[in-house]
């Protein structure tokens, strides 16, 4: 993906978030609190850009609020502090809008799932009515059945020796 492509995504993405977790990301508060936190455990510019990338990606809803203290370990500091930094970023800027982050992610596999089961669904619906009209279509006629299924034994037979 490109630098525009990436940076049109991401618009669109905080574009469509909720008002409150908007505002999180425009309010001069959130900087200053990411720069704080930045300065109060000596952070450099690499892990600095490191500590705000990873929590606007858990704001715009690319990395879940769960998977969020995992991802400091980019920071390369001790466990100990990430884990002060992780409280400390929960408290400051994620804490008004972890619970509107986390119901979005659950929207958002909720209608993966309902997706995932509508299309196997249709897929289950096709394989019923070619199977209903087949069964139809021979039903009670031996003859009309034997055919068939001479039929289907030449294209099997005739599609593996396409395969081999």
């Amino acid at each position: 993906m490109e630098n525009e492509e990436i940076q049109q995504a991401i618009g669109e993405r905080v574009a469509n978030l909720q008002p409150e977790i908007q505002a999180v990301i425009m309010s001069t508060d959130y900087e200053k609190n990411l720069l704080s936190i930045g300065a109060k455990y000596n952070l450099n510019q690499d892990q600095l850009f490191k500590l705000e990338f990873e929590t606007s990606l858990v704001l715009i809803g690319y990395t879940h609020p769960d998977e969020y203290r995992g991802r400091l370990d980019r920071l390369e500091l001790p466990k100990e502090i990430i884990d002060q930094i992780h409280n400390e970023v929960n408290e400051a800027v994620l804490k008004s809008i972890v619970d509107i982050i986390k119901s979005n992610f659950e929207r958002e596999d909720k209608e993966e799932m309902e997706y995932q089961s509508q299309l196997e669904s249709e897929d289950t619906n096709d394989a019923d009515k070619i199977r209903n009209n087949l069964k139809s279509t021979v039903k009670n006629n031996p003859a009309q059945e034997r055919d068939f299924l001479a039929d289907l034994g030449v294209i099997i037979s005739e599609s593996t020796k396409d395969n081999k």
